[in-house]
């Protein structure tokens, strides 16, 4: 993502030429946080629970007496791999906005700032 796409009230930065180049690293600095922290937690958040996705779908159609053991009454393991992935699903999402919300915003944040005094008036 670039200055261009960035949105000021309203109003969005169409050149980069608008920028100082201390301006625009300073804001190219921390997009470049944004996405690096972003995708330091999205990437394991995805691979765990797309692992955990492929080795259901794998005990189902190659463990198939694994999947039938009964747990608890009509209850086999089949059921309980099927409700762990709702929970894993909704376990993910909590995570992310948690994280997002806490570590995520504040820089967010601090960009918008830095956005509005550098640019200000310019763009309005």
């Amino acid at each position: 993502m670039t200055v261009e796409r960035m949105v000021l009230g309203g109003a969005a930065i169409r050149s980069r030429e608008r920028l100082s180049v201390d301006a625009r690293d300073r804001t190219d600095a921390y997009l470049s946080e944004i996405i690096f922290r972003r995708r330091r937690v999205v990437l394991p958040l995805f691979l765990l629970s797309f692992a955990l996705f492929c080795a259901t779908l794998i005990a189902f159609a190659y463990l198939p007496d694994l999947v039938a053991y009964r747990v608890y009454g009509v209850v086999n393991v089949a059921y309980c791999l099927a409700l762990m992935q709702f929970c894993v699903t909704f376990l993910v999402a909590a995570t992310y906005s948690y994280w997002a919300k806490t570590a995520l915003d504040p820089l967010i944040v601090d960009a918008h700032r830095h956005l509005l005094s550098t640019v200000g008036e310019r763009v309005r």
